[in-house]
């Protein structure tokens, strides 16, 4: 059966997508752009809950994970659409994202069930989705059928689409494990995660002496699409570091995905500022550094470092190419659980929490006032301001400071205003 009915579904234009173009634009060509628009949304709620129902999932849930999954049910629901529309049932087999997130999970070390019990609840998710749909598009008289057609019809694609994944999961299994580059990451995962190697052996083995000093960095793509980013060489961009940066000791550079890299300098000296005073990085290109540490142990510890920093960067979506863990350290620490961070601001700094500019203005007084040790003259110079203004703005501050803060938890909470406004702070226009 042909569902023509999926062309009446419409939702307002996302903030973002991340299916390939290609993917989008042979959909619309078929079943018009607000149907591609609803799929696209669709897609985000299927991401959402397949993260909120598989609470077990082995995977690391990282960024570079979310939007491999978001790419993968985004593509997945616009082809069940365009699938349901041609009734053309092989689509999602040929569709391009599900297969590359194949090759993702390998590398990720994702077992097969594991993948396949993330596309049964997309499945779920997707078919409930669509049957509350037939009640507002499809006349009447007309529902039980196109009910009965759609469990059926997207039972056959997408199982489909769970016997492609089976057999190309096999293939990039195979490939990937007798890979040099799958022997690599599978070392630095076992060291990253803490787990005894031999330092002689795995040095050989990576090509890159683990008893050294490291300093670790990740690097990843901004805000651009599965096609450019397959295509991007982050080795020259890891290669580029070591110019820029002076390194003279050797360096190991693992792909993480279609837009990340994690990257190993065998150096003891801190690269970051180096790195931001080069002006020529590519603009979507992205770099975070963990401090020096040696050993494999150092090896660990310099990576988390950098994955933090890149997770306060990523959050901060301030698009600064570099961020170093000595800028962001203790705002890293603060945002452990990004809710209960959230909540702490909010009833440390109470009105002042709105993201607004007035209050951005009295934020940055009170943190240069803490910061001089409570000194008017040098919070004025600071801000090269009057003091008379300065003595004004703080006067404002005291009288809509929650009262019996102390000025560390003060402090924190201002750090993470400044540094994640847009994660920590509410709206201006919001009822508190």
């Amino acid at each position: 059966m042909q569902h023509t009915w999926v062309a009446k579904l419409a939702a307002d234009t996302p903030q973002r997508a991340f299916s390939s173009p290609g993917t989008r634009r042979r959909a619309e060509l078929v079943i018009g752009g607000p149907s591609v628009r609803w799929g696209i949304q669709a897609g985000h709620r299927m991401a959402d809950y397949i993260l909120a129902t598989l609470t077990d999932w082995p995977g690391g849930r990282d960024e570079e994970e979310i939007e491999a999954l978001r790419r993968a049910t985004e593509a997945s629901t616009v082809d069940t659409l365009l699938a349901l529309f041609t009734g053309d049932h092989t689509l999602l087999v040929q569709s391009l994202e599900p297969n590359e997130n194949i090759a993702f999970y390998v590398r990720r070390a994702i077992p097969l069930d594991q993948v396949i019990r993330n596309v049964y609840t997309g499945q779920e998710f997707l078919t409930q989705e669509l049957l509350s749909c037939i009640d507002h598009v499809v006349p009447e008289a007309e529902r039980m059928r196109a009910a009965q057609e759609v469990n059926r019809d997207v039972a056959d694609s997408w199982s489909q689409l769970v016997h492609s994944t089976s057999v190309q999961y096999s293939i990039e299994y195979e490939k990937w494990t007798s890979s040099r580059a799958g022997l690599q990451a599978s070392i630095a995962r076992s060291i990253i995660e803490g787990k005894r190697v031999d330092p002689e052996a795995a040095s050989k083995a990576l090509g890159y002496e683990v008893e050294q000093w490291h300093t670790g960095i990740v690097l990843w793509l901004e805000d651009v699409d599965a096609e450019t980013a397959k295509h991007f060489d982050f080795e020259s961009a890891a290669k580029e570091i070591r110019r820029v940066a002076r390194v003279a000791g050797s360096g190991l550079m693992i792909r993480n995905g279609l837009s990340s890299a994690h990257v190993w300098l065998g150096c003891r000296t801190a690269l970051d500022q180096a790195l931001r005073d080069y002006g020529a990085w590519p603009p979507a290109l992205r770099i975070a550094t963990g401090y020096p540490h040696q050993g494999p142990d150092g090896f660990r510890r310099t990576h988390l470092e950098a994955k933090a920093s890149e997770r306060v960067a990523r959050l901060s979506r301030k698009h600064a190419p570099v961020t170093s863990y000595e800028s962001i350290e203790l705002v890293s620490l603060l945002l452990e659980d990004v809710e209960r961070a959230r909540s702490f601001v909010l009833r440390v700094l109470g009105p002042m929490a709105s993201n607004n500019t007035r209050m951005q203005e009295l934020r940055h007084t009170l943190s240069l006032h803490i910061d001089t040790n409570g000194s008017l003259a040098r919070t004025a110079q600071g801000m090269h301001t009057h003091r008379n203004t300065v003595s004004y703005r703080l006067q404002q501050i005291s009288g809509i400071l929650p009262a019996g803060q102390q000025n560390y938890q003060i402090r924190c909470a201002l750090e993470l205003a400044e540094m994640l406004p847009d994660t920590v702070l509410i709206d201006a226009n919001a009822k508190s």
